[in-house]
C-alpha cells in the first residue's frame, strides 16, 4: 500500500491541482545533478506564479513552464517551496 502525502504550501495551506502557486526556492534537492541550463531557467521561476498541474505519490506538485530560450520544462517539487496564491 503506498502512502499519499497532504500537500502543503510553505505556510502550512494545502495545495490542489490547478492552484496558482509562487515558487519561493529550487531545492537542493530538484536541481542537485541537472544541467547548469537547467538549473539556471529553475532558479529563473523562483518568485514567479505558477500553477499546479497534479501530484505524485509523494505529495510533490508537477509544475510545467517555458524558460527564456522558449524551451518547456517540467518540474515536480516539494510543495514545502510553493506558496499558494489566494
Amino acid at each position: 500500500m503506498v502512502k499519499r502525502y497532504e500537500p502543503l504550501d510553505c505556510n502550512g495551506k494545502p495545495i490542489f491541482a490547478g492552484d496558482s502557486v509562487v515558487l519561493v526556492r529550487a531545492s537542493e534537492k530538484l536541481i542537485a545533478g541537472l544541467p547548469d541550463e537547467d538549473q539556471k531557467a529553475i532558479q529563473a521561476q523562483v518568485g514567479n506564479v505558477l500553477k499546479v498541474n497534479e501530484f505524485d505519490e509523494y505529495g510533490h506538485a508537477e509544475i510545467e513552464f517555458v524558460d527564456a530560450e522558449g524551451m518547456m520544462h517540467t518540474i515536480w517539487i516539494e510543495p514545502s517551496c510553493l506558496r499558494k496564491q489566494g
